[in-house]
């Protein structure tokens, strides 16, 4: 009777196995937005318990959901509006770098190129920004669609969270449990990380540009301050993109002091000091994480997976990390009889 029941549960097991990857693949284009909807949930349950204290389940989700969609839509639309109102300014930055690298008189036993196809490259990179403007305009119903479907399964999940993790966990041995409960902590933090210290850092960057962009004269000081704090989102890679785009700027329009004020005044305070103090600190306050590995995490994150990789690079870094010492912990050192 028990090996018939024993093979029930296998096939009941595969079935149900099955299942799920025929939704992962069915499901695979909408992938980002429930991995994004996903992270963001956890986060934000903290504050979903606090008013499950004070309301109904239901009501605690709908409460928790509508803040975060207030506080991400006006995150989304400021960014919009800070970028899309000053394109003429971006566009005129990038055609002043190409038009002053037509002029720059190139020694062809130095570099292969001439400053002509040098040029002609910029461009074709200034085309390419503006026709991958054009391109998030062709697919803005399917984001709308894809942000619709986050917010949906964001309210699932604060509203069901606990209780499948609750289900879940449960049906697990005690010492397999413990484990699972560490990755669950791991995975909070991490999160936590990526979000909030990173909104942290970009904050703080956004005043420590302020003087740098007023000593250097190029007016727009706000606009040029905020987009520092804006690429800070893109850790250890959007600063460094700015900082070398606006050196070559002030080289293309003849003004040496603006390129000597950005790299050693602006770089220390627009890149490297976030990069590696504000951050380093502030995310080993949450997770007790080499930074190195966590630089490995964001850059792998985003060479294999684009910018969801962004949040799952630490992520995974930080998973096999804990995965490491609970191996450490659960497999005793060998000790030779002899």
């Amino acid at each position: 009777m028990t090996p018939e029941r024993r093979r029930a549960d296998t096939r009941s097991l595969i079935l149900v196995g099955a299942i799920f990857f025929v939704i992962l693949i069915v499901a695979f284009p909408l992938l980002t937005a429930l991995i994004l909807s996903l992270s963001l949930a956890v986060v934000a349950m903290p504050l979903q318990r606090r008013l499950c204290a004070r309301m109904q389940p239901w009501a605690a989700a709908t409460v928790t959901t509508t803040v975060t969609a207030a506080v991400l839509i006006g995150l989304f639309l400021a960014m919009v509006s800070l970028i899309a109102g000053n394109l003429d300014l971006l566009f005129e930055l990038l055609r002043a770098i190409v038009a002053g690298i037509r002029n720059v008189e190139i020694d062809p036993a130095m570099v292969p190129l001439t400053p002509e196809q040098i040029a002609e490259r910029a461009a074709a990179l200034v085309r390419f920004v503006e026709s991958g403007v054009s391109g998030v305009a062709l697919g803005l119903p399917f984001l709308l669609l894809q942000l619709f479907l986050m917010l949906l399964s964001f309210y699932l999940f604060m509203l069901l969270g606990d209780r499948v993790w609750d289900d879940l966990i449960c049906r697990l041995p005690a010492r397999t449990r413990r484990s699972a409960s560490k990755l669950a902590t791991i995975t909070v933090d991490t999160l936590y990380a990526v979000y909030v210290v990173n909104l942290e850092v970009a904050s703080i960057t956004f005043f420590l540009a302020i003087p740098v962009f007023f000593l250097l004269g190029y007016g727009n000081i706000l606009f040029f301050s905020a987009l520092s704090g804006l690429f800070q989102l893109i850790p250890f890679l959007g600063p460094q993109i700015l900082i070398i785009i606006l050196a070559l700027y002030a080289l293309a329009i003849g003004d040496p002091r603006g390129a000597l004020i950005i790299v050693f005044l602006g770089y220390p305070l627009i890149s490297g000091v976030a990069d590696f103090y504000f951050r380093p600190q502030m995310m080993g306050g949450r997770v007790a994480i080499n930074a190195v590995l966590m630089m490995i995490g964001i850059f792998g994150g985003l060479a294999l997976l684009g910018i969801v990789g962004i949040i799952l690079g630490p992520l995974l870094v930080t998973l096999g990390v804990a995965a490491y010492h609970i191996l450490l912990e659960e497999v005793p050192p060998y000790r030779d009889p002899e």
